[in-house]
């Protein structure tokens, strides 16, 4: 069951990759990372103290 696929399969928005599209216009493994980064991101800048809560406006 599931939710259906759209007839139209979408790629990837990044160059050269050519992986079926998962979440924000990326496959699963580029939206995983980039998703990695940002809160890895929102990790350091709240250890530092410099931002209260930027993880809700990263994402």
């Amino acid at each position: 069951m599931g939710r259906r696929r759209s007839p139209v399969m979408k790629l990837c928005e990044l160059e050269q990759c050519n992986e079926r599209h998962y979440a924000k216009g990326l496959c699963k493994r580029h939206y995983h990372q980039n998703r990695r980064d940002l809160l890895k991101q929102t990790k350091k800048i709240s250890r530092d103290g410099s931002a209260n809560n930027m993880q809700s406006e990263l994402l």
